[in-house]
């Protein structure tokens, strides 16, 4: 049996495009994660919070389809739509 044939990702600068994107994200996720040792707890805190409430909102419409698909799933479980809005809202 033959192994299955190689997938190639564009060409030469494709590929060094991509390297370079993936290793600048790199480096910059290493240096955030090394910076918030040295950030003040409140501020942190306040940061946290601020990045909760943004993917919050803007991961609406994967919260919906998560509650139809629980919904139709468990229909007597599933608390109501006015039940979830309470338990939903953010602080």
């Amino acid at each position: 049996m033959e192994p299955p044939p190689k997938i190639r990702i564009g060409n030469g600068t494709q590929r060094s495009l991509q390297w370079i994107r993936y290793r600048t994200g790199e480096i910059f996720i290493r240096a955030f994660v090394a910076v918030l040792a040295w950030l003040p707890e409140k501020f942190l805190s306040a940061l946290t919070r601020a990045g909760f409430r943004l993917a919050y909102h803007r991961l609406w419409k994967y919260r919906r389809r998560m509650e139809t698909n629980l919904a139709s799933v468990m229909t007597e479980e599933f608390p109501s739509q006015k039940e979830r809005e309470t338990l939903d809202s953010p602080n």
